[in-house]
This record gives structure tokens, C-alpha cells and sequence, in this order.
């Protein structure tokens, strides 16, 4: 009867032990949304990209595991503001973000750039330069404060940046902004005969750090971007961080 009651009470524990690892496992996934930006980021690309595997391997390090939807970009910002994802995989930073995000330190840097067609000869100095022109954009994206303010630029948002080079190429707009690995990557994979058709108009608009924001909905907010940050300073400090753009070709 003591054996089986001793058997008994260490099942009961067995199980009680079982339960709080569940919690404490859940409790350590990060659950974050964005839209598919290749060669960030994105479904089809070996481990969802250099700037996932970066994100994943960082909060790895901290005993954290990350899940990934891909999403339309203006989805993902609305449902992490309200704390139904946990943040966001890759974003700019604002002033009007920070009011619904708290920042990690930056992963990576996006040179934002503006294309056009190769037999136009646009050039700029500043940003009035592009007042006759259309512009096209993508919705629900920030770019700088100086071309987001530009309220006499005629832009032009779509979903999608594949959407504005085909509007490109047919004449349809003018200009086109977006990241110069994102747009280079497009034409490389999916235009490979009109990559001699576009060129980059210099000098980029702005060199932008990529942070991963955490919704200030989420309770353990602080907590989740300090470990992310503490994983981050460890890959880097290691060259695990360098190891995994070397093996992406960056």
C-alpha cells in the first residue's frame, strides 16, 4: 500500500512538473508578423531569410523560440498593435511607432533607393525634385520623415513591390522607392530580362536600421525585447551573427 501510494504521489508530481514546463515553454514563444521582403525576410527563403535566422538564433540564445507569419505589411502593424501578434519581424523606427512598440537594438540596415526607368533622365537633390513625378510606394510602409511629410509628392501605394516594378515597366509610374537588396533581389529572381531596363537613382534616400518592435500590448513586452537584445550582443560577441550573412552571400 506505501509503494503505491509513493508511486502514486510521484506520478502526481511527474505531471505537475510536466504542466509547468508547458506554461513555462509557452510563455518563452515570441509569435511576430510581417510581410514577405526578400532577401530580408520571407516563406520561401532557406530559414526564412538572414534576418530571421539572425532574430531566431538571437532569442534562441535567450531560450526563447520565434514563429513567423507573413502577412500583408498593414495586417501585420494593425493586428501587433493591438497584441495579437507579439511585434513585428524587421521595421523602421518612428516617433508615432514607439507609442505602441518597444525597440530592440538593430538587427540589420535597408538603403532605401529610388528606380527608375534607364532612358529617363531623373535626377534629384532634394525631394521637390520629384514633385512631377508618380511615385510608387508601398502601403503602410515608412520611409523618412522628409518623403513620408512630402505632401506634394504624388505617390502612389500598392501591396506589394513586385506590383510597382510591372507599373515601372509599363510606363504606368515614374519612380519607384524600396530597399536597393529587396529591389535588386525582385529583378534578379523574377525580371532577370529587364534588369538592364532600370536604374538606381542616386544618392539612396536613407540608410535605415531594421529593429524588431514588440507591442507594448503584450505583457511581457520588456522582457521579450531585453532577450532578444541579450541573445543579439551574444551571437555577435561569438561572430554567429557574421557566420549567418557569410552563409547567405552577404
Amino acid at each position: 500500500m506505501c509503494r503505491q501510494i509513493m508511486l502514486q504521489t510521484v506520478f502526481i508530481f511527474l505531471l505537475i512538473f510536466q504542466f509547468a514546463d508547458s506554461l513555462i515553454a509557452e510563455d518563452k514563444n515570441v509569435h511576430l508578423a510581417t510581410d514577405p521582403w526578400a532577401p530580408f525576410y520571407g516563406p520561401e527563403l532557406k530559414n526564412g531569410g538572414f534576418f530571421t535566422e539572425i532574430v531566431r538564433e538571437s532569442f534562441k540564445r535567450s531560450g526563447y523560440k520565434l514563429s513567423v507569419d507573413f502577412v500583408p505589411w498593414k495586417r501585420a502593424v494593425v493586428q501587433s498593435k493591438e497584441g495579437k501578434f507579439d511585434g513585428l519581424l524587421g521595421a523602421f523606427h518612428t516617433k508615432e511607432r514607439e507609442t505602441f512598440y518597444i525597440y530592440s537594438n538593430p538587427i540589420s540596415t535597408s538603403s532605401l533607393v529610388f528606380v527608375t526607368k534607364k532612358e529617363r533622365d531623373i535626377k534629384y537633390t532634394t525631394l521637390k525634385d520629384f514633385k512631377n513625378y508618380q511615385i510608387g510606394t508601398i502601403r503602410g510602409y515608412t520611409y523618412s520623415p522628409g518623403f513620408d511629410n512630402a505632401a506634394y509628392l504624388h505617390k502612389q501605394p500598392v501591396q506589394d513591390v513586385r506590383i510597382n516594378i510591372k507599373k515601372l515597366l509599363k510606363g504606368r509610374i515614374d519612380i519607384i522607392i524600396d530597399s536597393r537588396a529587396v529591389i535588386l533581389n525582385i529583378l534578379k529572381k523574377e525580371f532577370p530580362d529587364h534588369i538592364d531596363s532600370l536604374k538606381i537613382i542616386e544618392p539612396p534616400l536613407k540608410v535605415n536600421s531594421l529593429y524588431v518592435p514588440i507591442s507594448k500590448r503584450i505583457e511581457n513586452a520588456q522582457q521579450i525585447v531585453d532577450a532578444l537584445n541579450k541573445g543579439l550582443q551574444a551571437i555577435i560577441e561569438d561572430e554567429t551573427y557574421f557566420n549567418i550573412l557569410e552563409s547567405y552571400g552577404f
